[in-house]
């Protein structure tokens, strides 16, 4: 129903953007707007997305799923106003892991969007992000206990292994046939990339080297595509501890919608005892000249070309750094 674009009509960022407590979004249109032309487009979302729905006569159940409507600044009783002039009956469902899971999967996507920190469990994520019971208590209070639908991915053995198929199972698809759904997308970047990427992340932040949206995402698509080799791991102890944290929260939730029985399986046996080291020097030199040739062939064709130079010649410095 929505497409991915950002879009001035309906798109699943939009709906987000319109449901958020602030524009969090600086590439959607409605950024940067003065306020007298937020409300305006608030107004006309509003509009266009009840044209869109109403239209369809012969439609019983309407999925919607947006990553951001997850986000801190979601607000749910914006959210519910504007459903409650198109639906009747709402069922949220909502997929939860283990903190720490979370946690190392989230510290992989970080590095990608240009943050430059080391550290996998920050604390001043842990409220926002990883409290689940504050980020669940504002879906509770607006559309009702009765209606949310949690759906646990842990180590447990009878645990869900696949989200697509668990999901159409709940909303009653029959199958959800997409295309290349074997194929997995946005995989974790393994210890030598993510290294290299968190170098280059740093030495930008740090110096303030000129770094182009489009070069940026030229050089984390190239090193997606890189071969992956072992995952950059934290500690087993840094884990348990950090899910433990959030015992008397999760417990809260436990007892609220399982009966009391333990929120999560963790298997903390895939952490090793010491959190992964800074890959080696060879190994960076050796991704960063993999990735060279089709980086400056794109710099070049893009307008980018000086830029690169500018930041592959301080990253090579910044390696041999490494080696000394």
């Amino acid at each position: 129903m929505f497409n991915q674009k950002f879009a001035t009509g309906p798109s699943h960022l939009s709906l987000a953007i319109y449901s958020s407590e602030g524009n969090w979004i600086k590439e959607h249109p409605i950024g940067g707007l003065p306020n007298a032309e937020k409300t305006a487009w608030k107004n006309n979302f509003r509009s266009y997305f009840r044209k869109l729905i109403l239209q369809k006569k012969d439609i019983h159940t309407c999925i919607l799923s947006s990553e951001h409507l997850s986000a801190r600044r979601t607000n749910a009783t914006e959210l519910k106003h504007l459903l409650k002039t198109c639906f009747n009956e709402f069922t949220i469902i909502i997929y939860l892991k283990p903190q720490s899971t979370l946690c190392v999967s989230r510290y992989s996507t970080q590095i990608k969007a240009k943050r430059d920190e080391d550290d996998f469990f920050n604390e001043k994520y842990i409220a926002h992000f990883y409290n689940y019971s504050n980020a669940l208590r504002q879906w509770i209070d607006n559309f009702g206990k009765e209606n949310i639908k949690i759906r646990i991915l842990d180590d447990s053995p009878n645990g869900i292994e696949n989200v697509t198929e668990d999901f159409s199972d709940l909303v009653g698809i029959k199958s959800l046939n997409f295309p290349n759904l074997d194929r997995r997308e946005n995989q974790s970047f393994d210890a030598g990339s993510l290294d290299l990427l968190l170098l280059l992340n740093k030495l930008v932040n740090k110096e303030q080297l000129d770094y182009p949206k489009k070069l940026k995402q030229k050089i984390t698509n190239t090193i997606a595509k890189l071969p992956t080799g072992d995952r950059k791991w934290p500690a087993k102890q840094e884990a348990i501890e950090f899910d433990l944290k959030f015992s008397d929260d999760n417990q809260y939730l436990a007892d609220l919608f399982f009966d009391g029985r333990v929120l999560f399986q963790v298997d903390y046996n895939r952490y090793p005892d010491e959190a992964t080291p800074i890959s080696d020097p060879e190994v960076l030199f050796e991704k960063l000249s993999v990735i060279t040739p089709q980086i400056s062939t794109a710099a070049k064709v893009s307008g980018y070309e000086q830029e690169w130079h500018e930041i592959h010649k301080a990253l090579e410095k910044n390696i041999r750094t490494l080696a000394v």
